[in-house]
């Protein structure tokens, strides 16, 4: 009986060393392997570098112009090359997110047909005007970085619907943030933020501000009056409270028009959006 088990055993291990053989002796990916990446990458258009380890973008990465998506997630990139820029015609999706980047540079501002930059867990301390001047971008993730404030240049992403910011060392929000009117989610929780610019009142499409954890003590009473779509205000661990939001100038606009929407759609039998529509203040 037990010699049989040990010549059963000598059999899978043989046959686990025969599956391992994709790879060389070097434990470098097979040739074969790496024409099957570049098959993938040329039919799909997406390019997956997630969790390689990499310091840098491979040089080899110029063969795919073509591609729609970069995914380099999870990596220890420090820097960006310049021939990023060679993307301009293709590429809409840049996941960047944990990685050890500190500064973005100017050929990312060529990528005009990018519609979703995830730079969130690095170590970037300032936005450039290259990230900035992305004309199609919708979604810019920049949380758990080390920015301290969002440049007037911001203005610039006319198409911006989503700006995550949260997590930061922001000490200003610029006022031109107010003239990105296709904004409907904005979080700038855990900052150091004093102080809201009543010019976010101009965004109409606005459903979402999260400024948790800041040190607010008082709301623009031109954001409660002229966001007309606001449905969730959160500004808990923040020096305000309730009762004085409630006294606030626009409040009582506000909140009519929320308990408006808030009927429509129990009258719809619709769901209510992710986070209700509610405001989030400290009631003390």
């Amino acid at each position: 009986m037990l010699r049989s088990l040990v010549q059963e055993f000598k059999k899978l291990a043989q046959k686990d060393n025969t599956m391992g053989c994709a790879s060389s002796k070097s434990g470098k990916p097979s040739k074969q392997t790496a024409q099957q990446q570049q098959r993938t990458r040329a039919a799909t258009g997406i390019v997956s570098l997630r969790d390689h380890k990499l310091k840098a973008l491979p040089d080899s990465l110029q063969q795919d112009y073509r591609a729609r998506v970069i995914d380099a997630a999870n990596n220890q990139l420090a820097a960006l090359p310049p021939w990023l820029g060679g993307f301009a015609a293709s590429l809409n999706r840049l996941v960047l997110s944990h990685n050890q980047l500190t500064f973005l540079p100017p050929e990312l501002g060529q990528l005009t047909q990018l519609k979703t930059l995830l730079l969130d867990h690095n170590r970037v301390r300032s936005l450039s005007g290259a990230a900035l001047s992305l004309p199609k971008l919708e979604l810019l993730d920049v949380s758990h970085n080390q920015l301290e404030t969002i440049p007037p240049a911001v203005e610039q992403l006319t198409a911006l619907r989503q700006l995550r910011a949260q997590n930061n060392s922001l000490g200003v929000v610029a006022s031109e943030l107010g003239h990105c009117a296709a904004l409907e989610e904005l979080d700038v929780s855990s900052n150091s933020l004093v102080a809201l610019p009543s010019e976010l009142g101009a965004l109409q499409r606005l459903q979402t501000l999260s400024a948790s954890g800041n040190d607010i003590a008082t709301v623009p009473p031109e954001l409660l009056r002229g966001c007309l779509a606001l449905q969730t205000l959160s500004l808990h661990d923040c020096p305000i409270t309730f009762v004085e939001l409630e006294a606030t100038e626009g409040y009582e606009e506000f909140e009519q028009r929320r308990r408006t929407k808030f009927t429509k759609v129990i009258a719809s039998n619709a769901m209510l959006p992710t986070g209700g529509m509610q405001e989030s203040v400290n009631r003390n």
